[in-house]
């Protein structure tokens, strides 16, 4: 009987501390991703999001693709609240083509630059951090005399993979004010950032 209690024990005594273990460290995880978010910390991320839309006119379709690529850098000015710089490149390729006959009337191409500042607040909750944010700045066509400015407004989340690394599914909605000619582009986007997050 001996024989056969004592190995039992064993087993039950390793799988006990085994769950300890385990929630110890995803308590210990939990908080430091949490303390990422305090004041005087910061974060350097970047990522691409993708636009596509389509539209049909009369017997004309005209669809939209987009990729931009957006490094940023944030600090925590309070607890929660980030200030930071965003950077973001942009390729968009307008094709126009004829319903009936499948050709393409039409293609456009454009570059753009966007530079300006962001702020972010987060509504943390253990490892998942929602956010909203908003920014503004310069946008400018690439290698043309077309500039204007960019609004934009947004919300998402963060998800720490790890004590520093979050993942980041966001939804973002800008509007681009050009000048010289005068017109505007709305659009939203959708994407994934990867942010690593920096605390004292």
């Amino acid at each position: 009987m001996n024989n056969f209690s004592y190995p039992l024990l064993t087993i039950k005594g390793c799988a006990a501390l085994l769950v300890i273990f385990l929630f110890f460290i995803e308590t210990n995880e939990t908080a430091t991703a949490q303390s990422n978010l305090k004041k005087n910390a910061y974060n350097i991320g970047g990522g691409i999001n993708f636009g596509f839309s389509d539209t049909d006119n009369l017997q004309l379709e005209r669809t939209t693709k987009d990729i931009q690529v957006t490094p940023s850098v944030t600090y925590f000015v309070f607890e929660n609240f980030a200030l930071g710089f965003n950077l973001q490149l942009e390729y968009r390729e307008e094709t126009t083509s004829d319903e009936t006959t499948g050709k393409t009337v039409f293609k456009l191409i454009n570059k753009f630059l966007s530079v300006g500042p962001t702020a972010r607040y987060y509504f943390h909750t253990n490892n998942f951090a929602p956010f909203t944010e908003a920014s503004a700045g310069y946008t400018t066509f690439l290698k043309s005399d077309i500039h204007g400015i960019a609004f934009s407004l947004g919300a998402g989340i963060n998800y720490f993979l790890t004590k520093n690394i979050a993942l980041e599914p966001h939804v973002i909605y800008t509007l681009n004010k050009f000048f010289s000619p005068d017109y505007r582009i709305n659009r939203y986007t959708f994407g994934i950032r990867i942010f690593y997050h920096i605390s004292e």
